[in-house]
């Protein structure tokens, strides 16, 4: 049987109502009695019977009804009943627990109102002045929704939803509750607690807490449409296991918007913006990020310039910086982005210090950014760096480890097109060459990081590609334009991804070998190999800006390092340095014997030939007998002694 218990108060003469245990009075201000009572005994009334019982607040001529809690209020483990108290629709219902005596030092500690039992809701209240917690639930599937935590008369910590008497009473777990569509302004510690599972955390706002707004622990809870903004700490605070957060703005946090520890979550859709450190700083492992907007981060890049986006404007204060996404030591089996463009891209941008950041990976770790918008961010890592000292040139002869030990990036690219063009629309054929990774995804770069940027600024992904013995290439397509800018990034079979590529202009190409006319003022503009040696100008101007820059070959000179080997000889013909192998093109004596490398390598040929007289670039003691090449009589048979041999007759 359903029961209605209506309070109703008609009372004109005062603010607000107190009454200690906490009794209820209905004050009359005629003749008649429209009743009395204890929101207690009602509560225990209501959980001695089986059917559902309605506490509600009824019509009053108060500005507010305030009920000042002496003792926590109980929905106990043997309630029969089901309840639901509903807070008046005309003015606030308050639950006021300033006389409450002792700190509630952590949640779910000295809670105004305590929910040890299932099915029951509350609704419509405001609560305040605790210095504990304010409604905690420990039953299942309970609901709290639309009540107010306010700000002024601060409760520590609002709502906690926890399985923390559990192992004594295991229907106890906190489990299956719904927490929506209430309001946390100011004041609180931890705006909302949940350490248990499978809960529904929907349409809540918390706002201005003091430390973290959001903890956010258990498994499987979803927790969607939620706002968290303003805080003086982390935004939300996302622990324990396969959690669903989805669809919430997080912005404006003094700290990192979200702080991701634990596994197995799924983290789509929401705007985290504006905060103060990180977006999403992660410790974890088994992540996925997916469409997700994740900008203005890290503070202002001029704190006299506030910029604005269609997201919003930058955090104006003083502090550390952050980045869009921090990947911290010991993560792995993260996924940012995914293959299906519509359904998985991450807008990143505008963060102050860079993109994504991933420190102390390894290349089993599985960082896989694959898919997203990464551009218009500031810092040295403006899209993707893989470590804090910022982009680092491919490493040679590394084998599958990068600059950081994760991939390296692609080692070249042509772009090139195709006369005529069909249909009269520009068409490109893209190929080059990647020693490292099985997949390639191509970008093209916003146009305001152009100028700025050597490395990345994707702002599109447009295709991706196989890499088959090391090469790769991209159909004709129409995706590009001339004057446009791509960028690249490289991924294994495990997931590891690689910084981006150097950025390649589009634009006429006259002998086709990746570099554009405009930067072969120095080159040959109809030989692909300008100097002759055997190497694509391509393989050796890497970046393909018609310079030669530190750590390249120099495409208009056959010899780089001058010491009478070419390019194509001391590289074996394929332009990449590999250490103990090669002779290093741009070090005239590799060995440092003081010999040049093409006096020792007498016939040019890259090959040390003994039986010729020759002493090997690569060693300073060529025939292993103590002396140096440079002083050894015989410097191609082993004489440590140094007699007159037959190869000469100095001796020592």
């Amino acid at each position: 049987m359903k029961k209605l218990f209506l309070i109703l108060s008609a009372l004109t003469l005062f603010p607000s109502l107190s009454w200690a245990d906490p009794i209820l009075r209905t004050v009359r201000t005629d003749e008649d009695s429209v009743g009395h009572g204890t929101l207690r005994l009602l509560l225990q009334s209501a959980c001695d019977d089986d059917g559902d019982d309605d506490i509600v607040f009824g019509h009053t001529r108060l500005n507010e009804i305030r009920i000042i809690l002496d003792s926590p209020l109980v929905i106990p483990q043997d309630c029969r009943g089901l309840v639901t108290i509903t807070g008046s629709s005309e003015v606030e219902t308050i639950l006021d627990g300033s006389r409450l005596e002792g700190p509630g030092r952590i949640p779910g500690q000295l809670c105004l109102l305590n929910v040890y039992s299932n099915r029951h809701k509350i609704r419509n209240f405001t609560f305040v002045d605790s210095e504990g917690s304010g409604v905690c639930l420990f039953g299942q599937e309970n609901e709290v929704s639309k009540n107010k935590f306010n700000g002024n008369a601060a409760v520590k910590y609002p709502i906690v939803v926890s399985q923390v008497f559990s192992r004594q009473f295991p229907q106890m777990n906190g489990q299956g509750n719904t927490v929506a569509n209430n309001t946390v302004l100011g004041g609180s510690e931890i705006g909302l607690w949940v350490d248990s599972n499978e809960n529904s955390i929907k349409e809540n706002s918390v706002e201005e807490a003091w430390g973290v707004s959001i903890h956010l622990g258990g498994r499987e809870n979803d927790f969607s449409g939620n706002r968290v903004s303003s805080g003086q700490g982390t935004g939300l605070e996302l622990a324990g296991a396969s959690n669903q957060v989805t669809k919430n703005t997080i912005k404006n946090n003094r700290g990192d918007g979200v702080v991701i520890t634990g596994s197995g979550h799924e983290f789509s859709e929401n705007e985290v913006s504006a905060n103060l450190l990180n977006g999403i700083s992660i410790q974890a492992h088994d992540i996925t990020l997916t469409q997700n907007e994740i900008v203005h981060n890290g503070g202002c890049p001029n704190q006299n310039e506030i910029l604005e986006s269609d997201d919003g404007p930058c955090f104006n204060d003083f502090g550390a910086g952050g980045f869009g996404i921090e990947v911290n030591r010991g993560s792995h089996d993260i996924l940012i982005g995914g293959q299906n463009l519509a359904f998985s891209r991450n807008l990143i941008q505008y963060n102050l210090l860079g993109g994504i950041v991933v420190l102390g990976g390894r290349e089993t770790n599985a960082i896989q950014i694959e898919q997203n918008t990464i551009s218009k961010n500031y810092g040295s890592a403006a899209s993707i760096d893989l470590l804090e000292d910022g982009i680092t040139l491919n490493d040679a002869g590394d084998g599958d480890e990068g600059p950081n030990h994760l991939l390296n990036f692609v080692d070249y690219v042509r772009v090139v097109p195709l006369i005529p063009a069909p249909d009269g629309q520009d068409r490109y054929w893209v190929w080059g060459l990647s020693r490292h990774g099985h997949f390639l995804d191509a970008y093209t770069v916003d146009p305001e990081d152009a100028d700025r940027l050597d490395h990345g600024g994707a702002d599109e992904f447009v295709d991706a590609a196989e890499i088959v013995h090391q090469a790769f290439h991209i159909d004709p397509n129409d995706y590009f334009t001339t004057g446009d800018q791509l960028t690249f990034l490289v991924r294994d079979n495990d997931g590891n991804t690689s910084e981006f590529s150097s950025n390649i202009e589009i634009g006429p190409d006259e002998d086709g070998d990746g570099i554009l006319n405009r930067f072969e003022d120095n080159h040959d503009q109809e030989n692909g190999d300008a100097d002759g040696d055997g190497l694509p100008d391509s393989v050796e101007d890497r970046n393909l800006n018609g310079r030669c820059d530190a750590g390249e070959t120099c495409a208009d000179n056959a010899d780089t390092d001058r010491d009478g080997l070419s390019d194509f000889v001391e590289t074996h013909g394929d332009g990449f340095y590999n250490r103990g192998f090669d002779t290093n093109p741009l070090n005239a004596d590799t060995d440092g014997d003081g010999l040049p490398d093409g006096r020792e390598d007498a016939n040019h040929n890259g090959i040390w030939e003994a039986t010729l007289g020759e002493t090997s670039p690569l060693s300073i003691d060529s025939d292993r007998d103590g002396r140096s090449d440079t002083h050894d009589s015989c410097s191609f048979i082993f004489n440590p002694g140094q007699e007159d041999w037959y190869c000469d007759t100095v001796g020592a």
